[in-house]
Protein backbone atom coordinates (compact mmCIF):
# COMPACT_ATOMS: atom_id res chain seq x y z
CA UNK A 1 0.00 0.00 0.00
CA UNK A 2 2.93 2.47 1.34
CA UNK A 3 4.39 1.98 -2.18
CA UNK A 4 1.16 1.64 -4.47
CA UNK A 5 0.89 5.22 -2.82
CA UNK A 6 3.85 6.88 -3.17
CA UNK A 7 4.35 5.92 -6.75
CA UNK A 8 0.91 7.52 -7.91
CA UNK A 9 1.60 10.59 -5.69
CA UNK A 10 4.54 10.90 -8.11
CA UNK A 11 3.10 10.05 -11.16
CA UNK A 12 0.80 12.57 -10.80
CA UNK A 13 3.67 15.43 -10.71
CA UNK A 14 5.55 14.10 -13.89
CA UNK A 15 4.25 13.82 -16.95
CA UNK A 16 5.04 10.65 -18.50
CA UNK A 17 5.71 9.59 -22.06
CA UNK A 18 2.84 7.17 -23.65
CA UNK A 19 6.05 4.38 -24.19
CA UNK A 20 6.06 4.73 -20.21
CA UNK A 21 7.21 1.17 -18.87
CA UNK A 22 6.35 0.09 -15.19
CA UNK A 23 8.03 -2.61 -13.46
CA UNK A 24 7.76 -4.49 -10.24
CA UNK A 25 10.56 -6.20 -7.86
CA UNK A 26 10.62 -8.40 -5.19
CA UNK A 27 14.13 -9.54 -3.47
CA UNK A 28 15.85 -10.65 -0.43
CA UNK A 29 19.30 -9.87 0.70
CA UNK A 30 21.21 -9.16 3.85
CA UNK A 31 22.51 -6.27 5.46
CA UNK A 32 25.70 -4.92 7.44
CA UNK A 33 25.39 -2.08 9.26
CA UNK A 34 28.64 -0.15 11.01
CA UNK A 35 29.30 0.60 14.57
CA UNK A 36 27.03 3.19 15.38
CA UNK A 37 26.46 5.58 18.75
CA UNK A 38 23.56 4.88 20.44
CA UNK A 39 22.56 8.17 23.08
CA UNK A 40 19.57 7.36 25.75
CA UNK A 41 18.27 10.93 26.59
CA UNK A 42 16.15 10.73 29.82
CA UNK A 43 15.28 13.86 31.47
CA UNK A 44 12.85 13.23 33.67
CA UNK A 45 14.91 10.04 35.49
CA UNK A 46 18.17 12.99 34.82
CA UNK A 47 19.98 10.37 32.28
CA UNK A 48 21.82 11.23 29.31
CA UNK A 49 23.76 8.34 28.14
CA UNK A 50 26.46 7.93 24.86
CA UNK A 51 27.64 4.53 24.06
CA UNK A 52 30.00 5.03 21.14
CA UNK A 53 30.79 2.16 19.04
CA UNK A 54 27.99 -0.78 19.50
CA UNK A 55 28.23 -3.73 17.03
CA UNK A 56 25.27 -4.87 15.33
CA UNK A 57 24.06 -7.93 13.94
CA UNK A 58 21.65 -8.10 10.91
CA UNK A 59 19.85 -11.97 11.12
CA UNK A 60 19.06 -11.47 7.78
CA UNK A 61 17.91 -15.05 6.55
CA UNK A 62 16.13 -15.41 10.84
CA UNK A 63 12.44 -15.28 10.35
CA UNK A 64 11.55 -12.52 9.88
CA UNK A 65 13.98 -12.37 6.62
CA UNK A 66 15.31 -9.34 4.77
CA UNK A 67 12.56 -8.23 2.06
CA UNK A 68 11.78 -5.78 0.25
CA UNK A 69 9.49 -4.88 -2.82
CA UNK A 70 9.83 -1.87 -5.60
CA UNK A 71 7.48 -0.02 -8.12
CA UNK A 72 9.09 1.68 -10.90
CA UNK A 73 7.87 3.67 -13.72
CA UNK A 74 10.12 4.89 -16.62
CA UNK A 75 8.82 8.31 -17.61
CA UNK A 76 11.60 9.15 -20.11
CA UNK A 77 12.48 5.88 -22.81
CA UNK A 78 15.03 8.35 -23.92
CA UNK A 79 17.44 9.10 -20.91
CA UNK A 80 16.21 5.92 -19.13
CA UNK A 81 14.35 8.24 -16.30
CA UNK A 82 12.12 6.61 -13.86
CA UNK A 83 10.40 7.49 -10.86
CA UNK A 84 9.13 4.98 -8.49
CA UNK A 85 8.37 3.92 -4.62
CA UNK A 86 10.14 1.54 -2.22
CA UNK A 87 9.96 -0.36 0.31
CA UNK A 88 13.33 -1.94 2.66
CA UNK A 89 12.54 -3.93 5.65
CA UNK A 90 15.94 -4.38 7.17
CA UNK A 91 17.04 -5.50 10.70
CA UNK A 92 19.21 -4.31 13.44
CA UNK A 93 20.01 -6.20 16.86
CA UNK A 94 22.62 -4.45 19.22
CA UNK A 95 25.54 -6.12 20.68
CA UNK A 96 26.95 -3.99 23.68
CA UNK A 97 28.45 -6.56 25.45
CA UNK A 98 31.85 -4.83 25.58
CA UNK A 99 30.65 -1.16 25.29
CA UNK A 100 30.56 1.36 28.23
CA UNK A 101 28.71 4.67 28.29
CA UNK A 102 29.61 8.19 29.53
CA UNK A 103 27.48 10.99 30.66
CA UNK A 104 24.82 11.31 33.30
CA UNK A 105 22.68 8.22 34.59
CA UNK A 106 19.86 9.09 37.61
CA UNK A 107 21.81 12.36 38.52
CA UNK A 108 25.21 11.02 38.70
CA UNK A 109 27.91 11.79 36.48
CA UNK A 110 29.75 8.49 34.64
CA UNK A 111 32.57 7.64 32.18
CA UNK A 112 32.24 3.93 32.42
CA UNK A 113 28.54 2.08 32.70
CA UNK A 114 27.91 -0.86 31.33
CA UNK A 115 25.30 -0.65 27.95
CA UNK A 116 23.82 -3.83 29.66
CA UNK A 117 23.02 -2.10 32.65
CA UNK A 118 21.11 0.40 31.02
CA UNK A 119 20.03 -1.30 27.81
CA UNK A 120 18.81 -4.74 28.54
CA UNK A 121 17.83 -4.89 24.94
CA UNK A 122 17.70 -2.78 21.72
CA UNK A 123 16.40 -4.33 18.54
CA UNK A 124 14.72 -2.65 15.26
CA UNK A 125 13.83 -6.43 14.63
CA UNK A 126 10.21 -6.02 12.35
CA UNK A 127 12.51 -3.97 11.25
CA UNK A 128 14.11 -0.86 10.77
CA UNK A 129 11.80 -0.39 7.53
CA UNK A 130 12.54 2.55 4.83
CA UNK A 131 9.42 3.87 2.87
CA UNK A 132 11.01 5.37 0.15
CA UNK A 133 10.18 7.26 -2.94
CA UNK A 134 12.80 6.73 -5.55
CA UNK A 135 14.19 8.20 -9.33
CA UNK A 136 16.64 7.05 -11.09
CA UNK A 137 18.05 5.69 -14.64
CA UNK A 138 18.20 2.77 -16.46
CA UNK A 139 20.38 1.82 -19.15
CA UNK A 140 20.25 -1.44 -21.10
CA UNK A 141 23.43 -2.72 -22.40
CA UNK A 142 22.01 -5.76 -24.78
CA UNK A 143 18.40 -7.43 -24.87
CA UNK A 144 18.82 -9.25 -21.28
CA UNK A 145 21.39 -6.95 -19.49
CA UNK A 146 20.13 -3.73 -18.09
CA UNK A 147 21.21 -2.01 -15.10
CA UNK A 148 20.13 0.62 -12.61
CA UNK A 149 20.87 3.52 -10.82
CA UNK A 150 18.67 4.83 -8.21
CA UNK A 151 18.49 7.23 -5.07
CA UNK A 152 15.58 7.64 -2.38
CA UNK A 153 14.43 9.00 0.28
CA UNK A 154 11.56 8.86 2.93
CA UNK A 155 10.13 8.25 6.45
CA UNK A 156 11.48 5.59 8.81
CA UNK A 157 9.16 3.12 10.23
CA UNK A 158 11.01 0.93 12.79
CA UNK A 159 8.90 -1.75 14.95
CA UNK A 160 11.21 -1.09 17.89
CA UNK A 161 11.84 -3.79 20.59
CA UNK A 162 14.12 -1.73 23.59
CA UNK A 163 14.17 -1.90 27.39
CA UNK A 164 15.63 0.16 29.12
CA UNK A 165 15.78 0.09 33.07
CA UNK A 166 13.41 -2.66 32.62
CA UNK A 167 11.28 -0.80 31.03
CA UNK A 168 9.88 -2.28 27.77
CA UNK A 169 8.95 -0.41 24.71
CA UNK A 170 7.55 -2.76 21.74
CA UNK A 171 5.64 -1.09 18.17
CA UNK A 172 6.02 0.82 15.24
CA UNK A 173 6.89 3.97 15.34
CA UNK A 174 7.36 7.22 12.92
CA UNK A 175 11.02 7.58 13.24
CA UNK A 176 13.10 9.81 10.90
CA UNK A 177 14.10 10.29 7.04
CA UNK A 178 16.67 7.53 5.60
CA UNK A 179 18.26 8.16 2.50
CA UNK A 180 19.60 5.19 0.24
CA UNK A 181 21.79 4.67 -3.09
CA UNK A 182 21.47 1.80 -4.49
CA UNK A 183 23.51 0.11 -7.87
CA UNK A 184 22.96 -2.98 -9.54
CA UNK A 185 21.91 -4.75 -12.75
CA UNK A 186 18.60 -7.08 -14.29
CA UNK A 187 19.03 -9.90 -16.76
CA UNK A 188 16.33 -11.20 -18.68
CA UNK A 189 15.46 -14.67 -18.31
CA UNK A 190 12.31 -15.00 -19.67
CA UNK A 191 10.04 -12.13 -21.70
CA UNK A 192 10.22 -9.84 -19.46
CA UNK A 193 10.86 -11.42 -16.81
CA UNK A 194 14.69 -10.84 -14.79
CA UNK A 195 16.65 -11.84 -11.86
CA UNK A 196 18.16 -8.78 -10.20
CA UNK A 197 21.08 -7.87 -8.38
CA UNK A 198 21.73 -5.18 -6.32
CA UNK A 199 24.10 -3.03 -3.80
CA UNK A 200 22.50 -0.97 -1.96
CA UNK A 201 23.88 1.78 0.54
CA UNK A 202 21.23 4.07 3.26
CA UNK A 203 21.82 5.70 6.21
CA UNK A 204 19.02 6.29 8.51
CA UNK A 205 19.31 8.46 11.84
CA UNK A 206 16.38 7.52 13.88
CA UNK A 207 15.09 8.87 17.49
CA UNK A 208 13.02 6.13 19.13
CA UNK A 209 10.05 7.01 21.75
CA UNK A 210 10.72 5.95 25.38
CA UNK A 211 8.61 6.16 28.53
CA UNK A 212 10.75 9.42 29.99
CA UNK A 213 12.26 10.43 26.51
CA UNK A 214 13.96 9.09 23.37
CA UNK A 215 17.08 6.76 22.31
CA UNK A 216 18.92 8.01 18.67
CA UNK A 217 20.95 5.89 16.77
CA UNK A 218 21.96 6.70 13.00
CA UNK A 219 22.45 3.48 11.34
CA UNK A 220 24.87 3.38 7.98
CA UNK A 221 24.24 0.07 6.30
CA UNK A 222 25.52 -1.94 3.27
CA UNK A 223 22.48 -4.00 1.66
CA UNK A 224 23.26 -6.97 -0.87
CA UNK A 225 20.41 -7.92 -2.90
CA UNK A 226 18.82 -10.46 -5.02
CA UNK A 227 15.27 -10.82 -6.29
CA UNK A 228 12.89 -10.86 -9.73
CA UNK A 229 11.74 -7.79 -11.86
CA UNK A 230 9.25 -8.21 -14.17
CA UNK A 231 8.63 -5.64 -16.60
CA UNK A 232 4.63 -4.68 -17.34
CA UNK A 233 3.21 -2.00 -20.55
CA UNK A 234 5.51 -0.16 -22.63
Amino acid sequence: MYVAVLTLALSSCIAARADAQWHVAAFGGAAHTHPAQIRIEQADRATSLRFDDVSFDDKSFESPIYYGYRVLRVVSTGHGLFIGGELIHAKVYADGSHVVGRGTYRGLGTNAIPFADVVQHFALSHGLNFVLADVGVRRRFSSRLTGNLIGGVGPMVPHVEVQVDGVAHEGYQLAGVGVQGAAGVEIGVWRRVSVLTEYKWSHAPVRLSLDAGHAELTANSHHFAIGVSVGLGG
